[in-house]
């Protein structure tokens, strides 16, 4: 939340840094850390298939809180979210 409301001051404050380089490089960068995360969740679970709780599962709750914290700094989102999982 502190960095959330960083980068949002920052961006009333210098609202000419937030170009489209910018944006392309942070949803560039959330893809790969989305990338990074899945790779531990495959890790973790290591196929376990519970009622409610798979990798699936796990993966789909990442994206949706990377798009929810690019959602409260005014960025686009980064993924689709599967709601069927």
């Amino acid at each position: 939340m502190v960095g959330i409301k960083i980068i949002n001051t920052i961006r009333s404050e210098y609202p000419d840094l937030f170009d489209d380089e910018l944006v392309e490089k942070v949803i560039s960068e959330a893809k790969e850390a989305y990338e990074s995360e899945a790779k531990i969740i495959d890790w973790m679970v290591n196929g376990i298939q519970e009622d409610g709780l798979s990798a699936a599962i796990l993966k789909e709750f990442v994206k949706n809180r990377i798009n929810d914290s690019l959602k409260q700094i005014k960025f686009p989102k980064a993924f689709e979210i599967d709601k069927k999982i």
